[in-house]
């Protein structure tokens, strides 16, 4: 078996303890491996190839999958040297079987017990809606459930889906500039003057755009694209009780607040 500093150990552990030399965290592991306060250092030929072998199968897991999720971290370790660790995410099966036992395996081992989950969330993952979704016997998460299925499939979320997107999608064209290497002072000057221009004009002609988009996505979807009736109590008069248009009504209360806030909130950062 090939050991640390014997001949003829191979280019990897001579690797190993060519770089004991100069790092730190290097020879306290190495130091540790030699005085047997570890047993598993990862450091034989065996465990390498085993190693190389699950690597190139992750790898071409990565490159069939559609979609990744990537994240990058860097932290200091307790030398105040910046660790940088890269994280990419994939499911190669997503049936709603194989989702399901992964998700009681991970809180079976946090000794979690899968009846009290209360709030769910599959991102992209429609397979959780089939055969094996979750159930639960409780009769308000239940309703609590049915009625967020509701207000998802309903014309009011649509439209404020709507609205959102519009404004989102001004700002982030914004952002990007901003972010941007060969950003110029000038140029993103006129570029969030455009930004405000946009809400401004937005604000007065936008939610008629919106409720005609909404519109021709809810008959796509089937769905009544119609506002709710709400009624307005007026506290001087208890006998009175006025029915407001829904349509406006929305608009002062949804549509109005999201735009004068991103306004106010482009004028306030950027004066």
């Amino acid at each position: 078996m090939e050991k640390l500093y014997q001949d003829s150990n191979g280019n990897f552990l001579r690797l190993i303890e060519m770089i004991a030399q100069f790092d730190v965290i290097m020879q306290d592991h190495v130091r540790c491996i030699q005085n047997r306060e570890i047993h598993y250092h990862y450091l034989e030929n065996k465990i390498q190839n085993e190693l190389i072998s699950f690597w190139l199968i992750v790898l071409k897991t990565i490159k069939e999958v559609k979609y990744v999720s990537m994240n990058l971290n860097c932290t200091l370790d307790i030398g105040h040297q910046e660790k940088m660790t890269l994280t990419v995410r994939c499911v190669d099966d997503k049936s709603g079987l194989r989702l399901f036992n992964e998700l009681q395996y991970v809180l079976k081992s946090f000794d979690l017990n899968v009846d009290d989950v209360r709030g769910q969330g599959y991102d992209n993952d429609l397979n959780m809606k089939g055969k094996h979704q979750e159930s639960c016997g409780d009769a308000k998460s239940k309703s609590e459930v049915e009625s967020l299925v509701n207000a998802l499939g309903s014309f009011e979320f649509l439209l404020g889906i709507i609205i959102w997107y519009e404004v989102l999608f001004a700002i982030n064209i914004v952002s990007k500039k901003l972010q941007s290497r060969s950003m110029c002072i000038d140029t993103t000057m006129r570029q969030l003057e455009g930004a405000l221009s946009y809400f401004e004009k937005y604000r007065d002609e936008g939610f008629t755009s919106s409720m005609n988009i909404a519109k021709s996505i809810a008959l796509d979807m089937n769905v009544k694209p119609t506002l709710p009736t709400k009624r307005h109590f007026d506290e001087n008069n208890q006998d009175d009780e006025e029915i407001q248009l829904p349509d406006e009504l929305f608009r002062v209360d949804y549509f109005l607040v999201i735009v004068n806030m991103s306004i106010t909130s482009l004028k306030s950062r950027f004066e």
